[in-house]
């Protein structure tokens, strides 16, 4: 029987409360952009950036005013996995989704997509009996 590998994907639920509230704050510099003060924070993507700071324009930065980096009773719930298939590649697998690469690889750490590779070594890794 051939192995099965899922890969956690794809779909994540954004649930922010009225009664929710700010923890950690961060001043847009001069330069600053929304992929760069995210990179590097675990859980912490575009979509989820947005969610937290409502009316958030990334195409138009205002130098001073503070984002929201944390909040309180925010939570990411995985809705979705997909099974990993001979031949498929990072590429297939998140135009299948409708996803950017970024969104892909922020919500699968440690895969590597680097110029197109091949995903299967990579996602081989992450055993369905691993996951649950």
């Amino acid at each position: 029987m051939k192995p099965y590998f899922l890969f956690v994907l794809v779909f994540l639920v954004v649930t922010v409360s009225g009664k929710d509230f700010c923890i950690k704050w961060q001043e847009i510099k001069p330069g600053d952009t929304c992929w760069g003060m995210i990179q590097g924070k675990m859980n912490l993507t575009l979509d989820v950036l947005k969610a937290m700071n409502k009316g958030l324009d990334c195409d138009k930065l205002q130098v001073g005013k503070k984002l929201c980096m944390a909040m309180t009773g925010f939570q990411l719930k995985c809705t979705k996995t997909h099974k990993i298939k001979s031949g498929d590649t990072c590429f297939k697998v998140w135009n299948a989704y409708g996803l950017s690469e970024m969104e892909f690889v922020d919500w699968n750490e440690g895969v590597d997509c680097r110029e197109g590779a091949m995903c299967e070594e990579t996602l081989s890794s992450f055993e369905a009996s691993n996951l649950s």
